[in-house]
C-alpha cells in the first residue's frame, strides 16, 4: 500500500534532511524523543493513529484481510522506526539494506498472508 510506503518516507526524508541542513533542530527533535517530551508523545500518537487508519482502510477495502488494525499499526510502526527515529536513520545511513521499500515490502507481505 503506497500510502504506508509515503508516510514512513516522507518521516525519513524529513529527518535526513533536518539532519543534513539544521542540525541544531536534529539534535532538538532526538532529545525530545529520548526525554519523552509531551509533544513528541502526541507526535507518535498520531503516526500511529495515520497508520491505523491506513491499515483499516485496507482491511475494509479487502486488501488486507480483516484484524487488529490497532496492533498491526504498532508493529508496522516498531518494524519501521530505523526510517523514522532520527538517531536510528543517522546511524544506520551507510546499511544499505534493508531499505525502506524492503521493510515496506516485508510489512505489507506480513499484513496480506495473516490475520493480526
Amino acid at each position: 500500500m503506497q500510502r504506508i510506503r509515503n508516510l514512513i518516507g516522507f518521516v525519513e526524508a524529513t529527518h535526513l534532511k533536518q539532519y543534513m541542513f539544521d542540525r541544531k533542530l536534529h539534535d532538538l527533535i532526538d532529545a525530545a524523543i529520548i526525554e519523552n517530551w509531551s509533544i513528541m508523545r502526541r507526535h507518535n500518537e498520531r503516526m500511529a493513529e495515520i497508520l491505523e487508519q491506513i491499515i483499516a482502510s485496507g482491511m475494509a477495502s479487502g486488501e488486507f484481510p480483516q484484524g487488529d488494525a490497532t496492533l498491526a499499526a504498532r508493529l508496522v510502526n516498531l518494524a519501521c522506526l530505523r526510517f523514522s527515529h532520527p538517531r536510528l536513520i543517522v546511524e544506520f545511513e551507510q546499511e544499505l539494506e534493508p531499505t525502506l521499500d524492503q521493510m515496506i515490502g516485508f510489512c505489507l507481505t506480513a499484513l496480506t498472508r495473516q490475520p493480526i
